[in-house]
């Protein structure tokens, strides 16, 4: 089975994704790391930073190399999970049709979260340095939400205050209940 969550910046999706790997022994999938990187030596201290795709070519690219490891992926684990913002419909939906092709079951599950909490875990992603700016990673999931093209009605939709055990508990209990009743 491959679970794949989706969501804006911001919405908790890679915490769960690693939780429920965490607690199920899944295998956490980082399509993150088939984005370009950028670096940068203030100070001669290397930083690095992930460029995030800003066209549905640079996220089918990305897309393109992330699903060239899961033929081999899929073979080493019975459980996938990943995630992305899958805000975009055309790199979605492809990316969605061509995993089927490797795993036996595709499970994709929209996460939000209450808008009242995003500041709060930008603040905390600044303090331990996950982002660069609690104003760009507003910036940022701004644009993602005024890029957004709709997921349809029939996909999983989650929604949660706190990334924490019990939302990833909640979380697998709605993926495992929608994999059983189809």
């Amino acid at each position: 089975m491959l679970i794949c969550l989706g969501g804006l910046f911001g919405s908790g999706r890679r915490t769960l994704a690693h939780k429920i790997a965490h607690i199920y022994g899944y295998h956490y999938h980082d399509v993150n790391a088939h984005k370009p990187r950028r670096y940068i030596s203030p100070d001669d201290f290397t930083r690095e930073f992930t460029i995030q795709p800003r066209t549905d070519e640079m996220r089918l690219s990305i897309y393109r190399s992330a699903i060239a490891k899961l033929p081999l992926i899929s073979k080493m684990y019975e459980n996938v999970i990943l995630e992305d913002s899958f805000h975009r419909a055309e790199p979605r939906e492809y990316f969605l049709a061509t995993v089927k092709d490797y795993f036996d079951k595709v499970v994709f599950v929209w996460v939000t979260c209450d808008e009242n909490k995003i500041l709060g875990r930008f603040q905390y992603m600044k303090k331990y340095g996950f982002i660069r700016s609690v104003e760009e990673a507003m910036s940022m999931r701004e644009y993602v939400r005024k890029d957004f093209q709709d997921i349809g009605p029939s996909v999983l939709r989650f929604h949660h205050d706190v990334s924490d055990d019990d939302a990833a508990k909640r979380l697998h209990t709605l993926i495992m209940a929608s994999v059983s009743s189809s």
